[in-house]
């Protein structure tokens, strides 16, 4: 019988995400979550599931897929729509109830689900501080809850502080990381120089000695063979939690 489930919600992603975070999302729930019959997991849910990544994972199958989709427009609300949702949360975990609102740029809360990878990676709380696919920390900087993130238009909530390190960015997950050296750095936001340019609007992950983090680019300047990249971190997980550098208060 063909299923009629939404696929991208059985797999916990979004309907534009690439075939790696298909993937991730895949061996996340069918392992970690342990969503797998070997493992505990229900049969009829693992069915679904495998059902939904090998329409997802085939690009010819997922494009006549989409297509069905915009033909069909968006679910009707009532009965039915109570039910699909329910069928989605039981075939992909107790996480489904996390992911829909998670990827706002301003959100000033700690999420369960992740900004980068897309992943959900708990239910219930505290929310913890990393996310169990990519890494990426959960919580926004402590600076910049309750404000919103003005560096998105070219504007800095808090004075940044001159640092050299070095450090990975990840454009998209899974990825092997692309090495940029820091140039400053604040509670809330960094700079940095690359030879590569990233979309302005674009998510990246960014990992060093000093932090860990998800920031959202603002602004690219060209200098010749090399690029300086600047924005706010949507969250962040610094090394020391006080010192020269930040001091985050509670």
């Amino acid at each position: 019988m063909q299923n009629r489930r939404n696929l991208y919600r059985i797999l916990h992603v979004q309907p534009e995400a690439p075939l790696e975070i298909i993937k991730a999302s895949y061996r996340s729930l069918m392992t970690k979550l342990k969503q797998h019959p070997d493992l505990g997991g229900d049969h009829e849910a693992a069915v679904l599931i495998n059902q939904a990544y090998a329409v997802l994972a085939d690009p010819e199958r997922r494009r006549r897929y989409d297509d069905l989709l915009r033909r069909q427009g968006p679910p009707p609300a009532g009965p039915a729509a109570r039910q699909a949702r329910a069928d989605s949360a039981r075939a992909g975990g107790k996480v489904n109830a996390y992911r829909q609102h998670a990827s706002s740029a301003a959100s000033a809360e700690a999420s369960p689900v992740c900004l980068f990878c897309g992943f959900a990676c708990t239910l219930g709380t505290p929310v913890p501080q990393l996310c169990s696919a990519c890494r990426a920390p959960l919580h926004p900087p402590r600076a910049g809850r309750g404000r919103p993130q003005a560096e998105l238009f070219g504007r800095r909530t808090s004075p940044r502080i001159a640092r050299s390190a070095e450090l990975l960015v990840y454009p998209d997950w899974p990825h092997a990381g692309l090495r940029a050296r820091l140039r400053d750095l604040s509670v809330d936001g960094i700079s940095f120089a690359c030879d590569f340019a990233p979309e302005v609007g674009a998510r990246l992950l960014i990992a060093s000695s000093l932090l860990r983090g998800v920031m959202q680019v603002a602004s690219v300047r060209h200098q010749h063979a090399r690029r300086t990249v600047h924005g706010p971190l949507l969250r962040v997980q610094f090394a020391r939690s006080s010192g020269a550098f930040v001091q985050e208060r509670a």
